[in-house]
């Protein structure tokens, strides 16, 4: 089925931060359905900045990754963080996990102050993090033995392995598995805590394409069946229009968010029809594009000022 976008500029709106959500709140759809309640996640005005030194006057300098993010999150929402290298994509989900407190601003889930890493979110890394020494099921055992008798641990890392398709697969080690395979044990760890909210941070980068396209449409299967609120991020056009229920796209450093689109197609959609070879995902590309198109081109300026500085910091140096 090829849904007509012939309406979408006019029903369909990009929206800039949670500032203007209440305006166009009753056209924001979770999976095909309309937003009711309040956010579950609220970002609001998160600044972050790192003290680095300068090498050539020895002075300690702020370098601000984030500055002035605003953004909500639904309860059940698939939100895709798009932007270029070095906007701060990775830095926003480390506040979102509590690894790193914001500089400036707060960020909330259901009313309470982000502060440190909690049970309610789980995590899965670009690199799959696995301990070579654990097989598959004592890997996603292994945020639960704390809490839980092994019996318990088992039942629950059986039953997440099952959900990613690795039923078989239980008594494998790392080394023993495909890129693929890991990724799919990383996920069944993190979902085996039974976290409200899911991060996940370049998850399907270090797979092949073929690869990445079969964990893409497993992933949307998986979150229509658990229900969790999904925070992706990627650098992959592509892989963001076809996840996301909405895509917020990133400035190029200090990171902000410029806009946010839309995708106004349910997750059963985009598994069962061929979405990616159809007009309306090339129309949605073409418009998530043009947005991040201007941030990449400054990224690479901001880059190659940075990289002739340090040139010129060597020759005046006598440095290499």
């Amino acid at each position: 089925m090829n849904l007509n976008l012939s309406n979408f500029n006019e029903n369909t709106k990009i929206i800039k931060g949670h500032d203007n959500i209440s305006e166009v709140k009753e056209e924001l759809a979770v999976n095909g359905k309309e937003i009711t309640g309040p956010p579950k996640i609220r970002i609001d005005n998160v600044k972050k900045i790192f003290k680095t030194k300068n090498n050539k006057t020895s002075k300690i300098e702020d370098f601000i990754a984030l500055n002035d993010v605003n953004l909500d999150i639904y309860k059940g929402e698939f939100l895709v963080v798009l932007g270029p290298s070095g906007c701060g994509k990775s830095t926003l989900l480390d506040i979102l996990g509590g690894l790193s407190p914001a500089s400036e601003g707060e960020v909330k889930i259901d009313d309470n102050v982000i502060t440190e890493p909690g049970l309610d979110r789980g995590i899965v890394f670009q690199q799959y993090a696995l301990l070579p020494w654990r097989n598959a099921l004592k890997n996603v055992t292994f945020p639960l033995e704390n809490n839980k008798k092994d019996a318990e641990s088992e039942e629950i890392a059986r039953k997440y392995l099952a959900l990613v398709g690795l039923s078989s697969f239980e008594d494998r080690y790392p080394h023993e598995l495909s890129g693929g395979m890991k990724q799919r044990v990383a996920i069944a760890r993190a979902l085996a805590i039974d976290p409200e909210i899911l991060l996940m941070d370049e998850p399907f980068a270090a797979v092949d394409a073929q690869t990445r396209a079969i964990l893409q449409e497993d992933l949307l299967k998986i979150t229509e069946n658990t229900k969790k609120t999904v925070i992706f991020i990627t650098h992959s056009i592509d892989e963001a229009v076809f996840l996301a229920d909405r895509v917020a796209v990133m400035t190029a450093r200090p990171g902000t968010i410029k806009e946010i689109v839309n995708i106004p197609f349910s997750r059963h959609h985009r598994i069962a029809t061929d979405f990616k070879n159809n007009s309306d995902f090339i129309s949605l590309r073409r418009r998530v594009w043009d947005l991040l198109k201007e941030e990449v081109i400054k990224s690479q300026e901001i880059t190659e000022k940075r990289i002739k500085f340090e040139e010129n910091e060597n020759i005046d140096g006598g440095g290499i």
